[in-house]
Order: structure tokens, then C-alpha cells, then sequence
């Protein structure tokens, strides 16, 4: 029997590879963007419940510079993730937002997009609907 004796030497560690992104990774980032966007959603609709219009609101700003930063890192994850070039993608949609990634599903899932195109709206309205609804029924309760 051999044991390795402390002094001896080792062979060298393989480098590891890059950690590649997973389904489950683009799920998590999708869901993480969707509740900061809710969130500060929430936040503008219940600090400026009559809507100022024309005025600069931070947090609505804010809130779109969130979706496209969750837009642009989903779609380079998922061209990461089928060893794709992500190219002008990422750009399309910070510039586009939700058509590019549509256009995407098409191009890339073909017929899958016939379903993935409407499930792609979930995020969009758990983000923009969903807050501004909670924000009514919670400046209603406290009877504004």
C-alpha cells in the first residue's frame, strides 16, 4: 500500500471552466429583476398616487433601467447558455426592450415562441400591473 506522503508531489489542478448559466439561473434572474421592477413600482405608485405627468419621476426611472439591465443579462445568458454568439442581442434589447426578445424567440425557438411569446408577458405584468393594483387597494385602505 502506498500513501501519498506530504513532501510528494502533487499534479497540478486543472483550471476550472467557466461556470456556464442554467435554466434555473435565468429563472432567477428574471424573478429577482421582476421584484426589484415591483417594487419600485410599488414605491412610485404609492408616493405619487394622483401622478404628476409631465414630471420627472426617479423612481419609474429607476425601474425601467432595471428591466433593461434583467432584459439584457436574460438574453446574454441564454445565448451563454447554447454556446452562441451574443453579438448586437444584448444592445437590441436595452435599445428595444421587449420586441427584440420577441423577435429572439422567433428567430431562435421558432414554434416554441408560439407559447414562450405570451408566457414572456408574465414578467412584464407581475412588474408593471400587479404593484400599481396593490398600491390602489393599500392607498384605499388607508382611506386616500
Amino acid at each position: 500500500m502506498e500513501s501519498a506522503s506530504p513532501g510528494a508531489a502533487q499534479a497540478p489542478e486543472q483550471p476550472r471552466p467557466p461556470r456556464q448559466p442554467t435554466v434555473l439561473r435565468q429563472y432567477l434572474v428574471v424573478f429577482i429583476g421582476t421584484a426589484v421592477i415591483a417594487a419600485l413600482g410599488f414605491a412610485e405608485a404609492v408616493q405619487d398616487p394622483k401622478g404628476a405627468g409631465d414630471q420627472f419621476q426617479l423612481l419609474g426611472c429607476l425601474a425601467a433601467i432595471a428591466a433593461l439591465f434583467t432584459q439584457a443579462t436574460w438574453i446574454t445568458m441564454d445565448l451563454q447558455r447554447r454556446d452562441r454568439e451574443v453579438g448586437w442581442w444584448r444592445f437590441g434589447v436595452i435599445l428595444c426592450g421587449p420586441l427584440v426578445i420577441w423577435l429572439y424567440l422567433v428567430l431562435h425557438y421558432r414554434a416554441r415562441a408560439l407559447y414562450l411569446i405570451p408566457l414572456s408577458l408574465v414578467p412584464y405584468i407581475a412588474a408593471t400591473l400587479v404593484p400599481r393594483v396593490c398600491a390602489i387597494l393599500a392607498l384605499r385602505a388607508r382611506g386616500y
